[in-house]
């Protein structure tokens, strides 16, 4: 599927074509599209209609996100869990990806949806990216030892459209979580090349349980 340039020109989807990440995020979409078409052919495709509902999702966004460091280890990124939420963040700590479902308007001119309700995890983190600034992201890197003064989390959203034979993927960062839980407003949309698929499984978005996003505190006597 591709996008018409005007498509890309900022508006209300804050959209962006894929050559952006190169610049931004060191490293090139195949990246991305590696991680997610492994994802599906090793661990989704094989699931049957003896499955749960939840379990396509929940590997999506667990065996995703192993994937996703595969891919961006060897580019010097980093494992990162957050009170359990999986991310891979940058050899510079100012940018950080998690993986998740989202609706049918992935990779579209529609506004995108999660397609689970997150936690704090994900509400503290997004609302920490309202305190970076979009393109003065050093001026919050210390010139003495390095040390990053925030870190914008973005997340590889991810739809597998069965009937049309394709992945849209893209990363987009959040500006905000609804009082539902969901995310469905983003400050930028960097939009992926799809990802041609054979189109004869289960669809996986029957579910809203893919995402582990809470936060783990220590019992005391």
């Amino acid at each position: 599927m591709s996008l018409p340039a005007e498509f890309f020109i900022s508006g209300k989807t804050n959209c962006e074509p894929s050559d952006v990440i190169l610049t931004e995020f060191g490293v090139n979409q195949k990246c991305f599209a590696d991680a997610v078409e492994s994802t599906y052919y090793e661990h989704i495709v094989p699931c049957t209609e003896h499955d749960l509902s939840a379990t396509k999702g929940q590997l999506l966004y667990l065996k995703g996100t192993r994937a996703l460091r595969d891919t961006l280890v060897p580019h010097k990124w980093v494992p990162e869990s957050v009170n359990n939420q999986g991310r891979v963040t940058s050899p510079d700590g100012r940018i950080a990806i998690a993986i998740s479902s989202g609706d049918m308007n992935v990779g579209t001119p529609g506004i995108p949806s999660t397609v689970s309700a997150k936690g704090s995890v994900t509400r503290n983190a997004v609302a920490a990216n309202n305190t970076v600034p979009l393109f003065d992201v050093n001026d919050y890197i210390s010139t003495d030892d390095g040390q990053i003064g925030a870190q914008l989390l973005w997340y590889l959203l991810v739809h597998i459209d069965e009937a049309h034979n394709e992945i849209r993927l893209e990363l987009s960062l959040p500006q905000a979580v609804a009082q539902d839980g969901y995310i469905r407003n983003w400050k930028r949309r960097i939009i992926l090349d799809p990802i041609a698929i054979d189109g004869d499984n289960f669809d996986i978005f029957d579910n809203d349980t893919e995402e582990f996003d809470f936060e783990i505190t220590q019992k005391t006597a």
